[in-house]
């Protein structure tokens, strides 16, 4: 965002004309979800296409753009972290987690949505 406003000051300074161009460039990204889309994507998705189980209840909902996140840390060692980190290098995604109810240790389910298509990139399941 910096770099676009930096932008825009120049053409304002230094050429008028491209500024209504760049801005309406800027704007109109092709497809950006909105966190509803995306919890309700993430649920299709636990649900097998239906709505959300009432079994779960979301715990958090979080958009990301580097590879590493409350699932997968950055210093991940783990052949499972490693692969979660390939699959979401280079996207920007939300990811939904979901706890079970009543709550009970494992159970806990993550979906990764990526924000431009708004395809389950992956499901991570807890034990």
């Amino acid at each position: 965002m910096k770099n676009f406003r930096t932008l825009v000051l120049w053409a304002v300074l230094i050429a008028p004309v491209p500024v209504a161009l760049s801005v309406a460039a800027e704007s109109s990204p092709t497809h950006v979800l909105t966190i509803e889309q995306a919890i309700k994507i993430a649920d299709a998705t636990i649900a097998d296409g239906g709505a959300r189980p009432s079994n779960v209840e979301i715990v958090f909902v979080r958009k990301y753009s580097t590879a590493w996140n409350d699932f997968a840390p950055r210093d991940g060692k783990t052949a499972r972290i490693r692969e979660l980190h390939d699959k979401l290098t280079g996207r920007t995604y939300w990811l939904v987690s979901y706890a079970p109810r009543p709550m009970t240790l494992g159970g806990t389910v993550a979906v990764f949505v990526d924000d431009s298509t708004g395809e389950s990139i992956v499901v991570v399941r807890g034990k």
